[in-house]
Order: structure tokens, then sequence, then C-alpha cells
């Protein structure tokens, strides 16, 4: 997050745990928008997508009713970092963890899902 906050100029706080959304950015201590962040294990390309769950989806939805975008920031192994708007997801399913590695319940749930080509890359 410290990559992207010092690209954009912007500060960043962590967010509640009571908040679905991971970050608060602001810009000259006044709020500017939030920040969900994934890390993946994997390159850039090797899947068609990044999903999130509908709970941030709908906080960011609420965060957009207030004048406020909530951006989804993915890093990949490979060290590509990119950003999209966390709204208006290309596709939304129950999915998860396939049902053979499902380690509880809650491995599976409803799902939102961005094509990687809709994501911007942050040049860090």
């Amino acid at each position: 997050m410290r990559l992207v906050a010092n690209r954009w100029q912007c500060d960043f706080e962590k967010m509640p745990q009571s908040y679905a959304i991971d970050f608060a950015l602001k810009r000259r201590d006044k709020l500017w928008c939030f920040a969900e962040v994934r890390t993946k294990n994997h390159k850039f390309g090797d899947f068609p997508d990044v999903f999130c769950n509908l709970k941030k989806l709908n906080q960011a939805n609420q965060f957009r009713e207030q004048g406020l975008d909530t951006f989804f920031i993915v890093s990949w192994s490979c060290g590509k970092i990119a950003y999209t708007k966390l709204n208006n997801p290309d596709k939304v399913e129950i999915s998860g963890r396939a049902t053979e590695n499902c380690r509880n319940a809650e491995d599976r749930e409803p799902l939102g899902h961005w094509l990687i080509q809709r994501f911007q890359e942050v040049h860090v």
C-alpha cells in the first residue's frame, strides 16, 4: 500500500476490522477514497480475473453513495501492481476454494469477479 500511496501522493490509514474495506486514503488530511488490497501468489495473466467478496463490494457501494470511490488494488508475484474501481463486477457467483479443498463453509461465498483487462498498472 505504501508504494501506491507514494505514487498517488496520498496518506493511508488502516480501517478498523468492523469495516469490510482495508484502507482509507487521504490527501491534505481530507478523506479522498478507500482501497481494498490483494496480494496474489501468481503472475499477472495466469488467471483471467480477480475476485472479491460481495460484502466488500457492498461497503464500496455505500462509500460511493457518499461521493467516495473505492479502488481494488492488486499486486501479483511478478511485481505488477494494478487497480480498478471496486464496482460493477464482470460476473457474480458463489465460488471460492474448490469443493474438495474447502476448509469450512466460509471458503465458498458470493464473489464478484473483475477481468484483469480492467486493471490499470500503477508505475511505482
